[in-house]
């Protein structure tokens, strides 16, 4: 499965420099999802339209652990 990372804002900090995934600025991505107090993150499975899992983003280690298990090959 692809994934692709969805920011509001752009890297105005140098923080993804090392980014090992594409980060698209879609400014008004969050309110299209319904999101509502960020630092989260969703994972939207595409196809299905639906969203996957989501949770609070403490870092980026700790998102991809989290996200992980659902990326996996079935």
């Amino acid at each position: 499965m692809a994934v692709v990372i969805i920011s509001t804002t752009g890297d105005v900090d140098g923080e993804w420099s090392d980014a090992v995934q594409p980060i698209l600025v879609a400014p008004g991505a969050i309110d299209e999802l319904d999101i509502r107090w960020p630092p989260f993150y969703v994972l939207v499975d595409p196809r299905a339209g639906r969203v996957i899992t989501e949770g609070v983003v403490l870092g980026p280690a700790q998102v991809a652990s989290e996200i992980a298990p659902y990326l996996a090959p079935s």
